[in-house]
């Protein structure tokens, strides 16, 4: 039996409004054989009571797993490998740019949430937060803004802008929205053109 890569991504998220670096996930690797288990471990130094288990596979947009309202409290979250609506949708889903083109990723979601989330997550790395609204019109810059601008014209939209696009930003692209910050969401891959 040869040793398999985890066809999918898992990702520990908190009760917060933007991944923070007090949130801890080890290994951030690991290769294991088919049928062998696997275990990670997440932590945390912010002192929230709420945690959550994301997995994410090639292809797909993130799907709870697991979450914790407190210890010692853990809930199993279901979840199907049908299409199922998913309140949240993205629009194109692919893209590809000219360097220097201006590009708009729509995003827009019918589930009433006031909180809405653009990330983007690059070959090998985590989330990174671009830019947030805890409210139409709202915006807030997160944790890499620079040639990315947003509007929040509406509580169900909320379109991401690449000014002037380069190489830099080819990128898989996520939006998501949260009434508190269960994350809903779904995956845009945006590469340029060689």
């Amino acid at each position: 039996m040869s040793p398999c890569l985890l066809g999918c991504v898992v990702f520990c998220l908190l009760q917060a409004g933007a991944v923070h670096a007090g949130v801890t996930q080890d290994p951030r690797f690991q290769v294991v054989r088919t049928g062998q288990s696997a275990t990670l471990k997440c932590t945390q130094d912010l002192g929230h009571d709420r945690m959550y288990w994301y997995r994410q596979d090639l292809g797909h947009g993130l799907r709870l797993i697991y979450y914790s309202a407190g210890p010692p409290t853990t809930h199993r979250s279901s979840f199907s490998t049908r299409a199922v609506h998913a309140g949240v949708t993205q629009d194109p889903r692919f893209q590809v740019v000219r360097t220097g083109q201006k590009a708009t990723l729509t995003c827009t979601q019918d589930l009433g949430h006031d909180r809405m989330y653009w990330y983007r997550q690059d070959l090998g790395h985590g989330l990174r937060l671009i830019h947030y609204s805890v409210g139409a019109p709202d915006t807030v810059k997160g944790d890499i803004p620079e040639g990315y601008s947003v509007s929040r014209p509406s509580t169900k939209d909320f379109p991401l802008t690449l000014e002037s696009a380069n190489c830099s930003q080819t990128s898989v692209y996520f939006c998501a929205s949260s009434y508190s910050t269960v994350l809903h969401g779904h995956l845009l891959s945006v590469q340029k053109s060689r």
